[in-house]
């Protein structure tokens, strides 16, 4: 435990504040680090355009507002064929449904665009935080409008964000359309469902597709829907064979087809209170930093106390740590001939998009073990010291956050020996939250070694620092 300690001791010499984050770097035992290892989030795709679409919120409105008791009311209706059956759910809901638009200072030319739903009186409507993200964060720059299925156009105005559930309460000026019902609870995997939404300036469309239940791989709640999304219906409703909205549209998925993605409604109720105290212009980066600290402190929490590990070449290293965390391993491309080497990549499903082009609130590891096979001791380092040397901390644009400023030294971790560089740096505009980016490399063995990087994103310092600790605390050496 000694040498543990020593570890938790350099990284507790750290714990005074960043301001600038922009100091000298330490670079006597790895390589310095520099360039871009971003956390590529590949899977899923706003259903907007990048940076947004846009929507609506409510005044005063009581959870479950509109909601109607699940499993209550008029029997199931059979609708007919597909084509029918589709048509007649447009019909239903097609004036509870708006086009939201963003534009930037007084150009004509849209910026972005997405959906929204009425969910109560005073046109209190509903979309996707990512939709009006950027009207939301640059409020002097930028103006949301809604364009209703009649012909109406007029300003909308942000009454709440949830940027961790990418939920935003907005009202539309001068309007008056009918709330959607909503349901809290989640439909049987198999049930009938529909999609609503202002795709690519195509006007309003309706797809249907099936309900398949909450994702069981992701941290926070998430729907599946089986079912075409396109890039406009952010925000719009997903609703059931009776016309309840049961979610919001939010994402798609690139690794397969008609695999979409959205929010549960049952978040629209709290989201709806909360709006009863409108945002202040001007205030939301200061709400978004709250809610990312409140995110990462849950995600930490959602942690094992003890990482739980995977030996390999003698090395005990952190794995899959819960259920959120996806890990995947191979054999890759070695240095050099005569190196066998395994590679782990671990990614958190935890990120929350603030803006367009910037997640924040998770984190991401990998080990690069390596095994010698007839190489000298010396030549074995040099492959060693070449793939940390590869290794390069998560991106970030200097629009966001300042310079990483790191620490270096060699330290003794459970049963072995091995070199640690530590770098952090802080965001801009969002009060209280750092990058990690720490990269640990094994100097124990003559034949065997390994490379281990850590990635955290928007995290607070000591909450980052924290898991730093733990993650080297799961470290040992086996033989």
């Amino acid at each position: 435990m000694p040498a543990l300690l020593r570890v938790l001791c350099l990284l507790a010499a750290w714990t005074v504040p960043l301001p600038a984050v922009a100091q000298e770097v330490v670079q006597d035992v790895v390589p310095q680090l520099a360039g871009d290892a971003p956390f590529a989030d590949e899977a899923k795709v706003s259903a907007g355009p990048a940076g947004g679409d846009a929507g609506s919120a409510p005044p005063a409105a009581e959870p479950g507002a509109g909601e109607e008791p699940d499993g209550a009311g008029e029997p199931e209706v059979d609708l007919g064929p597909v084509s029918a059956a589709g048509q007649r759910m447009l019909d239903r809901v097609r004036g509870s449904v708006v086009q939201v638009r963003g534009f930037y200072g007084t150009n004509r030319s849209e910026a972005f665009h997405g959906s929204a739903f009425a969910v109560g009186p005073g046109g209190v409507l509903v979309t996707n935080y990512h939709v009006i993200a950027r009207a939301a964060l640059n409020p002097r720059d930028y103006r949301l409008e809604y364009h209703a299925e009649d012909g109406q156009v007029g300003t909308l105005t942000i009454l709440a964000i949830d940027v961790v559930r990418d939920l935003a309460v907005i009202r539309a000026e001068g309007l008056e359309i009918p709330p959607l019902p909503l349901r809290t609870s989640i439909p049987p995997k198999g049930d009938r469902a529909y999609a609503v939404g202002y795709p690519l300036q195509l006007g309003l469309v309706i797809t249907e597709g099936i309900a398949n239940g909450r994702l069981d791989n992701e941290y926070g709640a998430k729907l599946h829907y089986a079912g075409p999304m396109n890039p406009g219906m952010s925000g719009g409703p997903a609703v059931d064979s009776k016309g309840r909205v049961f979610g919001v549209n939010v994402s798609i998925s690139t690794r397969g087809q008609l695999i979409s993605f959205l929010v549960p409604a049952e978040f629209v109720g709290p989201l709806l209170q909360l709006a009863s105290t409108p945002l202040v212009p001007g205030d939301a980066r200061k709400e978004v930093s709250r809610q990312l600290r409140g995110h990462q402190a849950a995600v930490l929490a959602a942690l094992p106390a003890t990482f739980p590990t995977q030996t390999s070449a003698g090395y005990a290293l952190p794995a899959e740590l819960t259920p959120f965390v996806d890990c995947t391993a191979a054999v890759g491309a070695p240095p050099s001939k005569g190196v066998l080497l395994q590679s782990v990549n671990c990614r958190a499903s935890a990120s929350v998009s603030v803006q367009p082009g910037l997640q924040l609130g998770d984190f991401q590891f990998s080990h690069q073990v390596m095994v010698a096979r007839d190489l000298h001791p010396l030549q074995f380092g040099a492959q060693l010291r070449k793939v940390a040397a590869a290794v390069r901390p998560t991106a970030g644009a200097a629009q966001h956050v300042t310079p990483f400023a790191c620490k270096a030294d060699a330290v003794n971790l459970n049963r072995f020996k091995a070199a640690v560089t530590l770098c952090a740096r802080s965001y801009r505009n969002y009060d209280g939250l750092y990058d990690l980016s720490m990269v640990v490399v094994s100097l124990n063995h003559p034949e065997q070694g390994f490379v281990s990087s850590l990635n955290i994103r928007g995290m607070d310092y000591a909450g980052a620092m924290e898991f730093a600790g733990r993650y080297l605390g799961a470290m040992r050496w086996t033989q």
